[in-house]
C-alpha cells in the first residue's frame, strides 16, 4: 500500500484524526505555519500539549532530513523506497 505516498489529506482512507495531523504536517512543510482551520482540526483530536508536541516532532524530522540530505547519507540499502524516487543520488 502507497497511500503514505501518493494520497493526499482528503483520501478517505485516512480517519478524522490522521486527516487533521496530515494537513497540518502539509502545511507546516510548505510554509513553516499552521492555519487557524489547520490548528482547530487538530484540537478536535489532541490537546494542546500534543499539539505542540506535534509541532517539536515535525521540526525534528526535517532537521534530521536537512542534515542527512546535506551529508549526502546514503538510504538504507535494504529500506523500500517511495514510489517515484530515485535511489541514484541523481
Amino acid at each position: 500500500m502507497t497511500l503514505t505516498a501518493t494520497g493526499g489529506p482528503d483520501h478517505p482512507a485516512w480517519s478524522g484524526r490522521q486527516t487533521a495531523l496530515l494537513r497540518a504536517v502539509d502545511e507546516l512543510h510548505d510554509t513553516a505555519r499552521v492555519s487557524d482551520a489547520a490548528w482547530s482540526g487538530l484540537r478536535e483530536h489532541l490537546d494542546e500539549p500534543e499539539v505542540l508536541e506535534l509541532l517539536v516532532l515535525a521540526g525534528w524530522y526535517r532537521t534530521i532530513a536537512y542534515v542527512a540530505n546535506g551529508a549526502r547519507i546514503e538510504p538504507e540499502p535494504w529500506a523500500l523506497a517511495l514510489p517515484g524516487t530515485d535511489r541514484s543520488g541523481a
